[in-house]
């Protein structure tokens, strides 16, 4: 066997080659360490749709319902009623619900106008989870937001009930849009325009949305950050139509039959602040 004797110089380049190999390994880990340590979580969403006892939301709220449209050598929109109230939602306590999550109980109350005084509406029960909040009115369940929330994100908004027969609960009727994006609502008499800096869009879909040239379905909500639901915005809409003497059929615009409804609230008020 031949040994191989290094000389002074080699034997010093070979530990400093180690000693640089042991500093390398070092500040790998401490470099790994420090990544784990500094690396941001991803935010849930759940600031979007604040839930706490106190929390109350006040509404303008618009209603607008068509008559029967005729064509008579003109379309007429006949019997159109707009009815402008106030709607408030509070929650009021928590319980423990059936599954063991945490509910809350929500008061709705509902005025004519800002000089009226308050009567309570109803009673929903708010579930709010890490995974996600829902509504129950009337008995029936609805899956207002789920978490994490992510751009084009998409859900089954009636997975807890059967409001829609037939429909499997993997199909995704409702998504997330503008994530994180400002929105600014409309001025409302007195009430002047306000901008959200951060906000998230949900919009019905699928099944449970309808938009051809005979009806539209819609229903759109939007959440501020910080704040909860800005904006809610539902039509069932019936396009009034008629076949001219050309027989071509015509779909005048803005002109609905008889039941056609449009149902717009405005977050006008909240807290606490």
């Amino acid at each position: 066997m031949h040994r191989i004797l290094l000389t002074w110089p080699a034997v010093a380049v070979a530990r400093r080659f180690r000693s640089l190999a042991v500093v390398a390994v070092t500040l790998a880990a401490v470099t790994t360490g420090c990544k784990n340590d500094t690396e941001a979580i991803p935010e849930t969403g759940a600031d979007y749709y604040p839930v706490a006892v106190g929390r109350f939301w006040t509404y303008a709220v618009t209603d607008t319902v068509w008559g029967q449209s005729a064509y008579n050598g003109q379309v007429t929109r006949g019997g159109v009623v707009v009815t402008n109230t106030q709607k408030r939602e509070t929650i009021t306590e928590t319980f423990t619900d059936a599954a063991g999550n945490t509910a809350y109980r929500m008061v709705r109350a509902k005025r004519d106008n800002a000089a009226a005084a308050w009567r309570d509406d109803s009673v929903f029960v708010v579930t709010a989870t890490p995974q996600f909040v829902s509504i129950s009115r009337s008995n029936v369940r609805t899956l207002e937001a789920v978490f994490a929330m992510k751009e084009g994100g998409k859900w089954h908004v009636n997975a807890f009930n059967n409001s829609l027969p037939g429909v499997e609960d993997t199909v995704k009727t409702r998504q997330y849009s503008r994530l994180g994006q400002p929105y600014t609502t409309a001025a409302i008499g007195a009430q002047p325009a306000v901008t959200y800096p951060l906000s998230v869009t949900t919009t019905d879909m699928g099944p449970a949305a309808v938009s051809n040239l005979l009806n539209e379905v819609s229903y759109q909500q939007i959440f501020a950050k910080n704040i909860g639901p800005v904006f809610r915005n539902r039509r069932n809409l019936a396009y009034f139509n008629y076949t001219a003497s050309n027989g071509n059929q015509v779909f005048p615009a803005q002109a609905y039959n008889i039941g056609s409804y449009a149902h717009r609230e405005t977050l006008i008020d909240y807290g606490p602040k």
